[in-house]
């Protein structure tokens, strides 16, 4: 009788160590704190001979990783350009985008425009889509500001600051 309980004691203390040695292999929830916004800014004008756009945020949470000009002009931005890109986003560390995050959670401000789409690759990679509105150009004949403007009418000719 003391050998059968000595092996019951064995074997579940057996079965115990097994039990601590196999893997964790449940799948843990993202942990950390959920992102429930992103606000982003960008600035893009009209006459703008390169195609690069500055996309920025202020937030901790996230940084902006990669933006890319989907439909870059081949000279420069003309006036009625609605300029496209592509941003994407990396959750800091201890944060995550929730899935089912979508476009009404992204703001954008400085340039007007639409959040097209938001896909969520991953709890920590977020890619916005966005489309500006058409680039109006304010000056649209181009004057000259100067000061301190000084007109010879002897000869025809000016000078300014």
């Amino acid at each position: 009788m003391k050998l059968k309980g000595k092996i019951k004691e064995l074997t579940a203390l057996t079965s115990a160590i097994c039990m601590l040695s196999v893997p964790n292999t449940t799948v843990l929830a993202a942990t950390g704190t959920k992102i429930n916004s992103v606000s982003i800014e960008s600035e893009i004008e009209a006459w703008d001979t390169d195609s690069d756009v500055t996309v920025s945020t202020s937030s901790s949470e996230f940084d902006i990783d990669d933006v890319v000009i989907t439909n870059e002009p081949s000279d420069e931005w003309d006036d009625g350009d609605k300029p496209k890109f592509k941003i994407t986003i990396y959750a800091d560390d201890d944060y995550y985008f929730a899935s089912g995050f979508s476009k009404s959670s992204v703001s954008l401000s400085g340039s007007d425009g639409t959040v097209t789409s938001v896909s969520r690759s991953s709890s920590d990679t977020l890619v916005v889509y966005v489309t500006l509105d058409a680039l109006d150009d304010d000056d649209s004949d181009h004057d000259l500001d100067v000061s301190g403007l000084e007109w010879d009418e002897s000869d025809g000719t000016a000078s300014w600051e």
